[in-house]
């Protein structure tokens, strides 16, 4: 579909507004709907047609390819390292030792007064003077 949709914009003088373009969904379809696509396509010359689609099928392959490397997998990870730092950093900034505490025993009181880890029975804590 974008394929066919940028050759008729690189291939045609036909000018599309912004709002037009703003969906190209809607547009592939009713260019397709109208026959117009085809027809543009048609008068392509073939050779440079396949060519085309060749590019842009080996294109596809090395993104997709590349998108398996470990490259592509380090390179998004320094891409989503500060969101995720400045994610983290505001829950440790909101972090209140007080309630994770008061939910823990909830958590242990809610299931009969039972580790909530290992589900045992909680051993008493001795002090020892």
């Amino acid at each position: 579909m974008y394929t066919h949709l940028n050759l008729v914009y690189l291939a045609t003088d036909i000018v599309f507004s912004d709002e037009d373009r703003a969906d190209e969904v809607a547009l592939y379809d009713q260019l397709e709907s109208s026959g117009l696509m085809q027809q543009i396509i048609g008068l392509l010359p073939e050779k440079m047609y396949n060519n085309i689609l060749s590019f842009v099928d080996e294109e596809v392959k090395k993104i997709e390819a590349y998108n398996k490397t470990s490259a592509a997998v380090i390179s998004a990870l320094i891409e989503d390292l500060p969101k995720n730092a400045e994610a983290a950093k505001k829950i440790v900034e909101s972090f209140d030792p007080e309630k994770y505490a008061a939910v823990i025993n909830f958590a242990e009181a809610a299931n009969g007064g039972r580790d909530i880890k290992t589900n045992e029975p909680k051993k008493p804590i001795v002090i020892k003077k």
